[in-house]
């Protein structure tokens, strides 16, 4: 059953939020921890064993810990110079959104450069991927045309029927035949003048496979140019006017190309320096990706905090969701429950010789993990190792399931911090399905894959908690709109004045969606047809990020799980907006594949965004700042002013800093490259999804399932709001679903340990109370917690020490 409310809205502890947050104090101890995570989010070099390490980090645990270590330290200065609650509260925004604000936009110079540019193996097999010019430096001047055999994209081709018979695009009528050898001429002059200006620039720079490469490409475009002049000239061929039209094409088309190429030479040797490090970065390369990417990130973050403010007074004033990340960072700053947090002598950091023996065993059971550090060598263990990892599997326990004992000290203490109903719908739900309803259908012979409940419960739970969440909070929304013509008056406790609000979501959002539109470049497609995948993209986006605000908002990890919204939503992208064509595969089966690589990468790298936004942006905790003011009392317009402030010095410090980190240390050289969990890289998953997708989830299991599952959550969530004790928290069932797709914190693999915690909460709650689990175990649990956090934050500082040793030798 839900508990009760264990911290009271500002109304009920009296008053409204008017204590100041943002004062001199505040930024002068703010502003440089921000820094700080900024500069090691630069140059951080993980390995694989710590990647789940490092999403906890940066999404919420890495600002709790840097909070609880500044009240340490403040805890030692004289009262009257200690940070008040409310500027503790300013302080925990500015780290919860600079931190994975830093990290997206380190993802977005990173992703585009590694996925497309920097794969050896496509290097090495003479393949060309082309990305927009407004992405990374562009070495590739782009799909030169050939004159045999002829190229679908000239205007002026019939193309031949789709299979189906539907006719393709009418062909233009050509130009007066007698302006071809002219036109090709000066067509052939623009290719010779570009590469003669490219082989100049070329010679002035360091000689590299990089430069090399992109020669070639316009060495081929000059050829091209070349090839139809001799075309046009051959003696005894009688050309008809298309026939011409088409050698005209083809030559300026190439010139186009060619003239790319100064440029593109110069790209190619930023790219070098990038991989091989130990030079300075090339700023004119890097300047038009670097102020495109700035821009986008801004505008898509704004966007997301101007549309959490719509739901902020409902969330934490009118339906007091719990926000675990909140709760036990307001633990960590006043340890004593009970006292006022303005007692300076009962809320130091260490106010009871239990909780430094709290702190220490967290902190002891990452010190295996801290042994297995290595000058050369990657952690075999990651400093939060598993107290129990047993796979009775074996045993047959359960007809045809896997059965897996896991116990994971840093998952058990975080979740008891949990509702107690959360811990019964998860525990309930995965056990009821997973182990017995597979076990009872496999006893009965009945062939049922796991999938069906994924989309049930995962992927119903998108659709259901999103549109729930909407309708119950539709006066909010109409407001928002409401605002771009209303004069209502700000409210004291509001962020934002409505017209505030609604001008600066609207506007955000129309420049995120412009800069995508814009910086997409030329796929080959009409304008409406890309128009189209961008609405259907920014709705993925939308509500894959929407569910796990959510999720964050009741309790839940940073779940980092993008693969759903590639599959749920790609191929329906190809599909609906004719991006795709269809190859038979074995009797009665096919796959669609994209037309061509250069549509699919701007798709991937679209809706990939959407998926690593939804694990890696700060859109999932910012609002666990917001309630915490609601506890400190602090302005809420100043803490909404301290994630603007964040999101603006994340991006604009961080994203150079990381191009002069990646520069000089050379990203061939980095053990990074490649092992950062799949969760800051999106690797070669663009060329391999092109070859090898397959048409979407829907094919084998319908809409029906999704749509089942979300009728469930709507239902859920409807008794919930009307029945207070009725007992299933729809979240849960969400969590129950939430696998270990790149992670280790999958119920999958932690359902043992959910069990161990709601078994706990249960047996604590009924035998000593709720107040005896507040004031006596939530301040242990908090300190061993911290414990634990110190332990990663010490990997990562004496990893961070080998490495630099190693490289300087």
């Amino acid at each position: 059953m839900a508990e009760p409310d264990a911290h009271p809205s500002a109304a009920e502890s009296g008053g409204p939020l008017q204590a100041p947050a943002l004062t001199k104090r505040s930024l002068a101890l703010g502003l440089p921890l921000l820094l700080l995570w900024i500069v090691l989010l630069a140059f951080a070099e993980p390995h694989e064993a710590l990647r789940d390490q490092h999403l906890l980090l940066v999404g919420g645990f890495g600002a709790i810990f840097t909070l609880f270590a500044l009240k340490l330290f403040a805890d030692f200065l004289p009262e009257h110079r200690r940070p008040t609650g409310a500027e503790y509260t300013f302080i925990f925004a500015l780290l919860l959104a600079g931190i994975p604000t830093a990290a997206m936009g380190r993802l977005s110079l990173e992703s585009a450069i590694v996925n497309h540019f920097t794969n050896k193996s496509k290097v090495e097999a003479g393949e060309r991927a082309l990305v927009p010019d407004f992405w990374a430096p562009n070495p590739h001047i782009g799909p030169v045309p050939r004159v045999e055999p002829p190229d679908g994209r000239c205007p002026y081709l019939e193309l031949p029927p789709e299979e189906d018979g539907t006719p393709r695009r009418a062909p233009q009528d050509p130009p007066p035949p007698a302006e071809a050898p002219g036109r090709i001429e000066a067509a052939r002059a623009r290719c010779e003048a570009a590469l003669a200006e490219s082989r100049a620039v070329a010679e002035a720079l360091d000689p590299s496979q990089d430069v090399l490469a992109a020669l070639r490409e316009i060495e081929g475009a000059a050829q091209a140019a070349r090839d139809a002049q001799e075309a046009l000239a051959s003696p005894g061929v009688e050309l008809d006017a298309r026939q011409k039209a088409y050698l005209v094409w083809v030559a300026e088309t190439a010139a186009d190309l060619a003239e790319r190429g100064p440029q593109c030479i110069r790209n190619a040797d930023a790219l070098r320096s990038f991989r091989k490090g130990k030079v300075a970065v090339p700023w004119g390369a890097w300047a038009k990706p670097l102020a495109y990417w700035f821009f986008t990130m801004l505008a898509f973050h704004l966007a997301i905090v101007f549309g959490l403010m719509v739901f902020r007074a409902s969330w934490i004033e009118r339906e007091r969701l719990p926000f675990p990340y909140a709760r036990l960072t307001e633990h960590a700053l006043f340890p004593t429950p009970g006292a006022p947090q303005d007692d300076a002598k009962k809320q130091v950091s260490f106010p009871r010789p239990a909780l430094a023996v709290a702190f220490l065993l967290g902190l002891l059971l990452c010190v295996k993990g801290l042994t297995t550090i290595s000058e050369t060598d990657a952690p075999s263990m990651a400093p939060s190792a598993p107290l129990l990892d047993l796979d009775l599997t074996g045993l047959n326990l359960i007809s045809g399931v896997d059965f897996k004992l896991t116990l994971l000290p840093l998952v058990l203490l975080f979740i008891l911090l949990f509702p107690l109903d959360l811990l019964f719908t998860t525990v309930l739900t995965f056990v009821l399905f997973y182990f017995g309803l597979k076990a009872a259908l496999n006893t009965l012979g009945v062939s049922f894959g796991m999938s069906v409940l994924n989309y049930v419960f995962r992927y119903g739970g998108y659709v259901g908690i999103t549109v729930s969440a909407l309708w119950f909070n539709r006066r909010e929304i109409r407001d928002l709109v409401r605002g771009l013509w209303s004069r209502a008056v700000r409210k004291e406790t509001d962020a934002l004045g409505p017209r505030e609000l609604a001008f600066g979501f609207f506007l955000s959002f129309a420049f995120f969606v412009g800069l995508v539109f814009f910086g997409e470049g030329e796929t080959g497609y009409p304008a409406l047809s890309r128009a189209g995948v961008l609405v259907y993209a920014l709705a993925m986006i939308f509500v894959f990020n929407f569910h796990h605000i959510r999720m964050r908002a009741y309790g839940g990890f940073q779940y980092f799980d993008f693969n759903a919204i590639l599959h749920t939503g790609v191929w329906f992208n190809w599909h609906t907006f004719g991006l795709t064509h269809t190859v038979p595969m074995a009797p009665g089966s096919a796959i669609a594949v994209p037309d061509n690589v250069l549509s699919y990468q701007s798709l991937y790298q679209m809706e990939t965004f959407g998926g690593y936004s939804q694990g890696l942006g700060s859109s999932g905790q910012i609002l666990d700042a917001f309630a915490l003011a609601d506890s400190t009392k602090a302005k809420v317009r100043d803490i909404f002013k301290g994630v603007a402030i964040a999101t603006v010095l994340a991006l604009a410090i961080g994203m150079p800093l990381f191009l002069v980190a990646v520069h000089y240390i050379g990203y061939d050289n980095m053990p990074m490259a490649g092992a950062w969990g799949n969760y800051f890289l999106t690797t070669n998953k663009a060329y391999n999804y092109y070859v090898k997708m397959r048409p979407g989830q829907f094919t084998t299991y319908g809409v029906e399932w999704v749509l089942l599952g979300a009728g469930i959550y709507i239902v859920c969530f409807a008794l919930r709001r009307r029945y207070a004790r009725f007992p299933i928290e729809p979240m849960g069932m969400f969590i129950a679903a939430a696998w270990s797709s790149h992670t280790a914190l999958g119920t999958d693999d932690c359902w043992f340990t959910w069990l161990l915690a709601w078994l706990a909460k249960s047996v604590i709650f009924r035998w000593y109370g709720v107040r005896a689990f507040q004031e006596k175990v939530m301040p242990w649990l908090v300190y061993a917690l911290m414990g634990i956090v110190m332990g990663m934050m010490l990997y990562l500082f004496l990893s961070a020490v080998l490495l630099a040793r190693g490289l300087a030798l």
